[in-house]
């Protein structure tokens, strides 16, 4: 019973369903992630024009630059499948 609700939550901190495992239907999985996927890409996109803004900025300030890869990394954790 434990084992099973920790499965479960599991499953839910990576946004997997609980029915989909790593045999199930290769559409069944793009249909599950592919809103957070799209919502991940339109994110990078609106970070990609907040950078260009501010590239002088950051050009100045080099220790901006470190917390642009760290943002940049936990912004694709959500399309990797544990």
């Amino acid at each position: 019973m434990l084992e099973d609700q920790a499965t479960e939550d599991m499953f839910r901190m990576i946004g997997a369903a609980e029915e989909e495992r790593a045999l199930s239907p290769f559409w069944r999985s793009v249909r599950n992630r592919l809103p957070w996927l799209v919502v991940n890409l339109a994110t990078a996109v609106l970070a990609g024009f907040v950078i260009t803004m501010f590239q002088s900025t950051i050009g100045q300030v080099v220790a901006l630059a470190a917390f642009l890869l760290v943002i940049a990394g936990r912004a694709a954790s959500p399309a990797r499948k544990h």
